[in-house]
C-alpha cells in the first residue's frame, strides 16, 4: 500500500511538472527574453524596424544548398506605403553551415514626399547542431549592418543590430512545427532622432505549424512576438503559399499583419512574393 500510494504521488508530481512545462509557450519566452536584454538606449518609446517574417520563415526551412531569391514587398502602415526590392544569395559553407546575404531597395511614398535609396545589407546563418528522426535543432543569427545609402526608417535604421536565437523543427506524419526564440541588440551612433526612430534591443519568440498539401505545396501560418527592453510588445501574424515548379524552383508568397497597439505597429499589412531558384 505504501509503495502505490508514492508511486501516485510522484506521478502526481510529474504531471503537474508537464503541465507547466506546457503552459511556457514561446509568446512567454520572448517575453521573458525581453526582460533579459540588458544593453541598449532605455528610451520609454519602443520603436522597432520592419520584421521581414516571410523571409525568416523561408530561410528557416531552405535547403541547404545555393540559391538566388529575389522579391517584392509592398507593405503599408497608416498613410505611408513601402515598395522593398529584395535579392538574397544563399550558400553553404559548411555541411552543417548556411549563410544568407541580402539586400534591399526601397521606396517609402507618403502625401508630404517620396523617398528611396539601398537599405542595409543583412547577413543571415544558420547551423544545425541536431537532427534526428525529424527533430532539428539549429542556431540562427543575423547581422544588420546599417549600410544603406539612406536612413529610411524603419526599413533600413543604419544601425548594426546583431541577433542570436535557436530554433526546433518537428516534422509530424502530416505537417511540421516550428518555433524560435531569440534576442537582439542595436548598437547605433549617437544622434539627434526624433523619439518615434529610437530604434532599441529587444527579445523574440515564433511558433508556426507547415502544412504539405501535396509532395510541391506548401501551406505555413504562424505568429511572432517581440517584446522591447522599454516594455514595447508587438505581435505579428503570417501565412505563406511555397509552391514547386521543378526541384530547382520555388513560387513563395506570403502576407503578415501586426495586431497591438497603433503607436508601436510598423506595418499593418504586408505583402511579398518571390521565386527562389537553387543551382
Amino acid at each position: 500500500m505504501y509503495r502505490s500510494e508514492s508511486s501516485c504521488k510522484i506521478k502526481i508530481a510529474q504531471a503537474a511538472n508537464v503541465t507547466t512545462f506546457k503552459r511556457i509557450t514561446p509568446v512567454k519566452l520572448a517575453l521573458l527574453i525581453g526582460f533579459c536584454v540588458s544593453l541598449g538606449s532605455g528610451a520609454v518609446y519602443a520603436a522597432g524596424v520592419y520584421e521581414d517574417t516571410a523571409g525568416e520563415t523561408a530561410f528557416l526551412f531552405a535547403p541547404h544548398q545555393r540559391a538566388l531569391y529575389p522579391r517584392i514587398i509592398r507593405t503599408n502602415e497608416n498613410e505611408k506605403d513601402a515598395s522593398i526590392y529584395v535579392l538574397t544569395l544563399s550558400f553553404p559553407l559548411r555541411p552543417y553551415l548556411l549563410v544568407e546575404l541580402e539586400q534591399a531597395h526601397i521606396t517609402i511614398s507618403s502625401p508630404a514626399d517620396i523617398r528611396n535609396g539601398f537599405g542595409d545589407l543583412k547577413l543571415r546563418a544558420r547551423a544545425e547542431v541536431f537532427y534526428r528522426n525529424g527533430r532539428a535543432v539549429r542556431l540562427t543569427g543575423f547581422f544588420r549592418t546599417g549600410s544603406g545609402t539612406r536612413r529610411l526608417f524603419p526599413y533600413s535604421s543604419q544601425s548594426a543590430d546583431v541577433g542570436l536565437g535557436v530554433s526546433y523543427v518537428d516534422s509530424l506524419e502530416t505537417f511540421h512545427v516550428w518555433g524560435m526564440l531569440g534576442a537582439a541588440m542595436v548598437k547605433r551612433e549617437p544622434q539627434n532622432l526624433p523619439e518615434p526612430e529610437v530604434h532599441e534591443n529587444f527579445g523574440h519568440g515564433t511558433a508556426g505549424l507547415t502544412l504539405p498539401l501535396t509532395p510541391n505545396v506548401k501551406l505555413s501560418a504562424g505568429v511572432t512576438a517581440l517584446v522591447y527592453r522599454s516594455g514595447g510588445f508587438r505581435e505579428i501574424y503570417l501565412c505563406s503559399f511555397d509552391l514547386g515548379f521543378s526541384p530547382t524552383t520555388r513560387l513563395i508568397l506570403s502576407a503578415h499583419a501586426e495586431a497591438g497597439k497603433r503607436e508601436e505597429r510598423v506595418s499593418d499589412l504586408s505583402l511579398s512574393g518571390g521565386v527562389r531558384v537553387y543551382f
